[in-house]
């Protein structure tokens, strides 16, 4: 199948990009190399096309509660600039998509799903989405998206801007002017630190790519791919689709508990299941439960995602596997997430990866392996 490309594909091209495959598009994996752009991003600024992402309307009177009846989240009480991460699942509690929900209005809202998953995820709204007083849009094709991402973001946006987006706070977003082009700007990223996400025209992507980096050469700013996308946020404990989580696993063993709200007014699609789920998981004597921890090794081979893990290491029976894992440039260690019996869940536990046919020592902890990140800083 032929690959997609994005709105800046060839400025991709022209920076010696190495492209690959990614989820039906061919999308820049790196540019001068993981490391500095990993560096950059934690101390400076970088620039990430994320335009592969798929962007939704849904609009009308009917909208706040037929949304509702999709999500996880409280949608419905979501106040207008403010912006949700939530999860769509299916009648038995699977993960069908993990997404972030824009209130626009009183009655319309914006919503960015994964890019693997836009067909998908447009045909099951529209099978379900009560066609009553509701209005639902694919925009997908019309948007491009950009990522600042960095310590310095919003001192590069404040040159190109004229709203004060210093004042803006997290999960929150705004209308602006991006250089000329109107946006959705949004406080929101990947990366654990201070970020906007910025959904423009498809056709205005080249001239603000080509401005922000010029405007922003004298604060080292970077264009950054997808393999400093992927190390960056599992750093800081951020799932990935398709890898951490899928629709054959419940929020609760992917460590998304947090983004269920069971007592919303209206009920949602897979609240009785995971209702019942949650109470399962929490009887200490209920059968196998599994949990997604986070794992860290001081060397070896880094173990990546659908590697299996073993209590011991003359185990010959898998316990567990592997859904994410990096070499962390920030803290000099392989890093990563896995899905493990809750007995093996603890942190400090001693497992065992196997890594190609070798055998990797790892150690369990918590999923948040970097917390200096400056995402939630007040910048007023």
């Amino acid at each position: 199948m032929e690959l997609k490309r994005t709105a800046l594909h060839s400025l991709h091209k022209d920076l010696g990009a190495r492209l690959v495959p990614f989820a039906g598009w061919e999308m820049p994996v790196q540019y001068a190399g993981l490391l500095s752009e990993h560096k950059c991003v934690r101390e400076q600024v970088g620039l990430f096309d994320v335009s592969h992402m798929g962007e939704f309307r849904i609009s009308g009177r009917g909208s706040p509660a037929a949304l509702s009846q999709l999500v996880t989240g409280n949608v419905a009480q979501l106040q207008v600039g403010h912006a949700l991460y939530t999860l769509m699942c299916n009648e038995v509690g699977g993960i069908i998509d993990d997404v972030i929900v824009y209130r626009q209005s009183l009655d319309a809202y914006f919503i960015c799903v994964n890019a693997a998953n836009v067909e998908k995820d447009a045909a099951w709204v529209r099978e379900r989405l009560d066609a009553n007083g509701t209005h639902f849009e694919n925009v997908s094709d019309f948007y491009a998206q950009i990522a600042v991402q960095g310590p310095l973001s919003s001192e590069l946006l404040s040159r190109v801007s004229e709203v004060d987006l210093k004042g803006l706070g997290y999960y929150r977003f705004t209308e602006a002017k991006i250089l000329g082009a109107p946006a959705l700007v949004s406080r929101t990223g990947y990366t654990g630190e201070l970020g906007y996400e910025l959904y423009l025209d498809a056709d205005q992507a080249q001239k603000v790519w080509l401005g922000l980096s010029e405007v922003g050469q004298d604060l080292g700013l970077q264009p950054c791919g997808l393999g400093a996308r992927d190390t960056l946020r599992v750093e800081v404990g951020f799932s990935l689709y398709g890898q951490d989580m899928d629709d054959s696993t419940h929020p609760y063993e992917s460590g998304l508990g947090w983004a269920v709200d069971l007592h919303k007014e209206g009920g949602f699609l897979g609240q009785e299941a995971l209702a019942k789920v949650k109470d399962e998981m929490a009887n200490p004597k209920a059968s196998v439960q599994m949990r997604l921890t986070g794992f860290s090794a001081d060397k070896g081979p880094v173990p990546r995602s659908g590697a299996e893990l073993f209590s011991e290491e003359t185990a010959q029976q898998a316990i567990g596997v592997v859904t994410s894992g990096v070499p962390s440039p920030t803290l000099g260690r392989r890093v990563g997430f896995c899905r493990v019996p809750k007995e093996f869940a603890k942190a400090g536990t001693k497992l065992w990866v196997d890594v190609r046919g070798r055998r990797v020592a790892v150690t369990t902890q918590p999923r948040v392996f970097y917390k200096d990140g400056t995402a939630k800083k007040d910048l007023i």
